[in-house]
């Protein structure tokens, strides 16, 4: 059935160096390679459980920022075939 994944602080971890690393206009080309990957890796319903639970993140305070819905835009484009 699903899939068994497990997210350890390692893998936290080097996410975050390397996103730290990156130049703020290099964030929308990272978040799309990122999403392009998980796009191979799942079906389409997970994918979109994925948009809908990231789109539930972005209105977590009410409100969907121009930055949010960027990469939002960018998280549909690639999980939405």
């Amino acid at each position: 059935m699903g899939k068994n994944l497990e997210i350890n602080s390692e893998i936290v971890t080097a996410l975050k160096s390397e996103i730290d690393s990156l130049e703020i206009d290099d964030y929308s080309s990272y978040f799309s390679k990122l999403c392009l990957e998980i796009s191979e890796k799942y079906d389409e319903n997970r994918l979109k459980s994925i948009y809908y639970f990231c789109e539930d993140i972005a209105k977590a305070d009410g409100v969907i920022k121009d930055c949010e819905q960027q990469l939002l835009d960018i998280a549909k484009k690639s999980f939405y075939k």
